[in-house]
């Protein structure tokens, strides 16, 4: 009897172990294939990356871009969402866009390395990766008019005991179309040759980062990155790329816009 109490434990001891694995526990190896669903940081979820992992949450903003322009998303336009977590560490996310009731606003297309979970209602990691930056990219289609503002709730797993939590809040577009996008960059020729030339206005001295994201979320080639004073702005950089369709990553202190662009 002692004998099978004892097979008995080890062989709970194992299941134990097997399972905190699956969830993030371990060392830093033993990472999931995606989060469970309601993990994102959100006032209805009330749950992030440390309550499986451990460890504690730091706020931490801008860690999701998007292509949505600041004047505000249009019903029933898809637009590209980018995820970017930095540090040493396998990484691994869990993003919903909804309201405080807990309620999906929209609908979430999974990228690559990304899939959804929880009757579609979150976007999470396909596999957890090292690498000093990792970045998913996926697609959100803006719910039907009347919504209203949106705020995308995500945490981020960057090693086993450091979880971020972020926020992107979106509203609705109120404008014309012709109104559009008066102050966004402007990015031509497109299609891309050899060269690539990004104009913008910027109303201080701010830092400018031009970027072009492969549509796995990396960083296929940088193309600007320093302070410009305050102006109009006209940047020209050469472009090595394989022919393709990628996004163009465009950040100062006071916008963050992604835009498509193909290059041939």
């Amino acid at each position: 009897m002692k004998n099978l109490y004892s097979v008995f434990l080890t062989a709970t001891a194992v299941a134990f172990v097997f399972m905190m694995a699956g969830f993030g526990g371990g060392d830093n190896s033993d990472y999931p294939v995606g989060a469970p669903p309601g993990y994102t940081n959100s006032p209805y979820d009330g749950k992030n990356c440390t309550h499986c992992m451990g460890g504690t949450a730091t706020p931490l903003a801008d860690m999701i871009t998007s292509d949505i322009p600041a004047e505000g998303y249009q019903p029933g336009v898809t637009y590209n969402i980018l995820v970017t977590a930095t540090g040493e560490g396998n990484k691994g996310f869990e993003i919903s866009p909804m309201n405080s009731s807990g309620y999906l606003l929209g609908t979430l297309i999974a990228g690559t390395d990304s899939k959804l979970v929880g009757s579609d209602k979150y976007i999470t990691h396909t596999l957890a990766e090292e690498g000093s930056t990792k970045s998913w990219l996926f697609q959100w289609t803006a719910p039907s008019p009347g919504v209203g503002t949106i705020t995308f709730y995500g945490s981020i797993a960057i090693g086993q005991l450091t979880t971020k939590t972020t926020t992107m809040v979106v509203t609705q577009n109120t404008l014309g179309i012709n109104d559009l996008q008066v102050n966004a960059p402007a990015v031509f020729p497109n299609p891309v040759k050899d060269h690539l030339t990004v104009t913008f206005t910027t109303y201080k001295s701010e830092p400018v980062t031009i970027q072009v994201i492969s549509l796995r979320g990396e960083v296929a080639s940088a193309l600007f990155s320093g302070n410009r004073p305050g102006g109009f702005q006209s940047i020209t950089s050469p472009v090595d790329l394989a022919s393709g369709l990628y996004l163009l990553k465009f950040e100062t202190g006071t916008q963050r816009q992604l835009k498509k662009i193909v290059v041939q």
